[in-house]
């Protein structure tokens, strides 16, 4: 199941991915066993994960969401 989601926060992009980080680690996520994946695509105007803006699901829900 892939989301895309949008919001406003005063946290930095380093509290969020750290914040992603502990979400994942709290589903039981590891090494060998991925239970989610959390990622920030972008933070402001600096993209982050450059490969995946052209995965086929990411620029699906771009569309959707423009």
């Amino acid at each position: 199941m892939n989301r895309l989601a949008s919001g406003y926060t005063a946290l930095t992009a380093e509290e969020i991915n750290e914040k992603m980080k502990q979400a994942e680690a709290e589903t039981g996520r590891s090494k060998e066993r991925v239970t989610i994946d959390l990622d920030l695509l972008q933070y402001d105007d600096k993209r982050y994960h450059l490969k995946d803006w052209s995965r086929p699901y990411v620029t699906e829900l771009m569309e959707k969401w423009e």
